[in-house]
């Protein structure tokens, strides 16, 4: 692979990550869920792969940067995280963990 192939993989899976990214937060805004697994997989991969122009690339990020905007301004997502239901949350989880680790012994 040369140099020039090799910088245009790159671009390429940086640009996939820009817009699973920018959409993923737009999601997230919208309904407080991250969703992991895309439906929209299939586009990000023919962006990875180099079948998206850097053009379109950069029409898709502006619209989508446009509507991150939206979505953080309409957004019911507290402004700071709630650092005591964290808290609580992570030691519930290494409670349950260590109880079934040392049960299972």
């Amino acid at each position: 692979m040369s140099l020039k192939e090799f910088t245009a993989a790159r671009m390429n899976k940086h640009a996939s990550h820009l817009i699973r990214i920018l959409r993923m937060g737009i999601e997230f805004l919208g309904n407080g869920r991250l969703q992991v697994q895309r439906k929209d997989a299939g586009q990000l991969l023919e962006i990875k792969r180099g079948e998206w122009s850097l053009e379109q690339v950069k029409v898709e990020a502006e619209r989508l940067f446009a509507a991150a905007e939206m979505a953080y301004s309409l957004s019911r997502l507290p402004f700071w995280p709630d650092k005591e239901k964290i808290n609580k949350l992570c030691i519930d989880m290494a409670e349950i963990l260590l109880y079934h680790k040392y049960k299972a012994r």
